[in-house]
């Protein structure tokens, strides 16, 4: 399944992906493993050259994300979800929030940037809502490179992974018919 974030801000605005991830579900060995791809990786673009990977989005959406991975990579996608930041926000809140260990860096880079009202403070364990965690994924400034980016990219999604496995079908079948 290929996750595909958005960085469409606007009604009409198709953006490009800001975030790629291919998540696998080991049914055999019950695991879910995610992988990210950079945003930034240089790859030939059916129809349109080479180019960074999230620029395959703005060009042909979905259906042209997926053949240029598939070109590249040889990996064959079998489904694909695409949510912008409003989306992801939204999804987090209707879980009520999820739970993310942070540093204090991350927690002041969350509280500048989400616009969320509730402030963190310190660090460790701390309840995000969907700004915060939108922020947090976002985040390429607290702490290293795009490398820690994608973690964190990755961790969000294991904490969302965690908060549908605690939900009832209604509340998922809710989530992901919006």
């Amino acid at each position: 399944i290929l996750l595909i974030g958005s960085d469409s801000m606007s009604v009409g605005d198709q953006g490009r992906s800001d975030s790629l991830m291919l998540v696998s579900l080991d049914i055999r060995n019950k695991k879910i493993k995610v992988t990210s791809i950079m945003r930034d990786l240089w790859v030939d673009i059916p129809k349109y050259g080479k180019d960074r990977i999230n620029a395959a989005y703005a060009y042909g959406r979905a259906k042209l994300t997926i053949e240029t991975i598939q070109k590249n990579f040889g990996v064959l996608i079998d489904r694909y979800i695409c949510v912008d930041f409003e989306g992801f926000a939204k999804i987090i809140d209707s879980l009520g929030g999820i739970d993310m260990e942070l540093t204090s860096a991350e927690c002041q880079y969350i509280n500048k940037y989400s616009g969320d009202p509730n402030t963190l403070k310190g660090s460790g364990i701390k309840h995000l809502t969907g700004l915060q965690a939108l922020n947090h994924a976002r985040n390429r400034n607290s702490k290293g490179s795009d490398y820690d980016r994608t973690m964190r990219q990755r961790d969000v999604i294991r904490a969302m992974i965690e908060g549908l496995k605690k939900s009832n079908v209604a509340k998922i079948t809710e989530i992901v018919s919006n």
